[in-house]
């Protein structure tokens, strides 16, 4: 039994009297075997779950996009554009009479007060509802050029056509709020001159410009 009692008393020694060498070993030990532990937890896409999420949100974001046309006025717009597309030219100018006076009759006002947000750091950031406002400008501006180039087609629709071109060029809007934007609207707006450029003027679109 005093064998048996030495032996224990020795293995207790070990235990808690032993060299502050060997626990630094100890702890880089168990340190490295963590980190691995880690690293082979950390893939995601092993994890079934994780996957599922993934596919999850980006279905979601595809059926935002497509609630984004439940808009009728971008749904007309559509319509219009498709039968342009495939040659029903007369269908397509019946339509765009339509959206034309009713552009014309309630115009975006794209000229609010917008909230100022204070950027951080050296880098500038975009402000959302400014950059808003010019996605607004640029879609108006693409449904003006579509709706003068298609009125533009029937001599019955001259002057209409041209009240929507000289309605683009005259919308107010505030700058772009990144420079591609504001090339892009700039663009917008000289394809529009080249389209009021080709409808011939009569008495009441020089009466038009007279007032302006």
């Amino acid at each position: 039994s005093n064998s048996d009692w030495q032996l224990t008393s020795g293995d207790e020694y070990h235990v808690y009297y032993y060299d502050p060498k060997a626990l630094n070993n100890t702890n880089n030990t168990n340190n490295g075997n963590n980190n691995q532990a880690v690293t082979v937890d950390k893939p995601l896409e092993s994890d079934p779950s994780a996957a599922k999420e993934s596919v999850a949100v980006t279905a979601q974001s595809v059926l935002q996009s497509i609630q984004g046309l439940e808009d009728p006025w971008d749904i007309l717009f559509a319509r219009a554009e498709g039968l342009h597309a495939h040659g029903h030219a007369r269908e397509a100018c019946t339509l765009g009479v339509r959206l034309a006076e009713e552009m014309l009759a309630h115009p975006p006002d794209l000229m609010i007060e917008i909230p100022f947000i204070q950027a951080k750091g050296k880098r500038k950031k975009v402000n959302p509802a400014s950059h808003q406002l010019s996605v607004i400008a640029s879609n108006t501006l693409a449904k003006c050029g579509f709706l003068c180039q298609v009125l533009a087609e029937n001599p019955d629709y001259f002057h209409l056509a041209f009240k929507v071109g000289l309605f683009g060029l005259e919308l107010a809007r505030p700058p772009a709020s990144t420079k591609p934007l504001e090339v892009k609207l700039a663009n917008q707006e000289s394809e529009l001159v080249l389209l009021l450029k080709r409808i011939p003027l009569g008495e009441q679109e020089l009466a038009i410009i007279r007032e302006r």
